[in-house]
């Protein structure tokens, strides 16, 4: 049921909105994406990627080639962070 949209603006009147408080130590990288690269690509390259050299926006490229080279059967999304 992965093609199956449960949230969207603008269908309803009332608008939920799940959120989350993290607190991730200084240095560490987060990583946003879409079904498009997550469930597609393997956690392992993933991981790989992120503790590779390169700026985040490179990273961020390398993971959308990645989701590609494995089929990336959607949209592929990738924004990387880093905290300080």
């Amino acid at each position: 049921m992965r093609h199956v949209l449960t949230m969207a603006i603008g269908v309803s009147g009332q608008l939920r909105v799940n959120h989350y408080n993290v607190r991730p130590s200084p240095g560490a990288q987060v990583l946003l994406c879409s079904d498009g690269l997550h469930g597609v690509a393997p956690d392992e390259r993933i991981s790989e990627v992120l503790a590779g050299n390169g700026s985040l926006e490179t990273k961020c490229q390398k993971l959308v080639a990645l989701a590609r080279e494995f089929g990336g059967p959607d949209n592929i999304t990738a924004v990387l962070l880093k905290a300080s």
